[in-house]
């Protein structure tokens, strides 16, 4: 039996209030877990990440897996990622991170969940383990994105 859990934390904090905002960068980490008796084959897993976000590709922010290769990973708003993680024993696990950038917008949140596929066991959508229920999707709460939102670095201003 597979179970995936992804939990979310916030990288990088361009204001420092501990909120995710626009600009800031989300770390989403998925672990994969075969607690089955037979070894998983075929495990893949496949994300298209909340259209208010921007999918890191390249560079140190890269997706990362411990073990396998990522297959693809296409970059920007509403991007995807697609990870090939082989087999997975019983007991054993896999890590998957990987980082998004929250856009500017009219949202409050941004909503994710990635799925994981293989051979010999039924698909697995990722739990958030930090809420009930199982399963259920992971949600980050986004402050500061309806109306006015404040400059942050990096914007352009002009003067009227």
């Amino acid at each position: 039996m597979i179970e995936a859990y992804k939990r979310d934390s916030l990288f990088r904090d361009i204001n420092s209030n501990g909120e995710a905002n626009p600009g800031d960068i989300l770390l989403y980490t998925v672990t994969i877990t075969n607690e089955g008796n037979a070894t998983a084959t075929g495990v893949t897993y496949s994300d298209t990440v909340d259209a208010n976000t921007n999918l890191i590709c390249s560079g140190p922010d890269a997706p990362t897996t411990s073990q396998g290769s990522i297959l693809n990973c296409t970059a920007g708003a509403g991007g995807s990622l697609q990870v090939n993680l082989g087999e997975i024993a019983p007991g054993g696990s896999a890590t998957i991170t990987y980082k998004v950038e929250i856009r500017r917008g009219n949202f409050t949140q941004v909503i994710n969940q990635g799925v994981v596929r293989g051979t010999n066991f039924p698909n697995e959508v990722t739990d958030d383990p930090d809420t009930i229920p199982e399963d259920d999707l992971t949600i980050v709460p986004v402050q500061g994105t309806v109306g006015g939102d404040p400059p942050i670095w990096g914007d352009i201003m002009a003067f009227l």
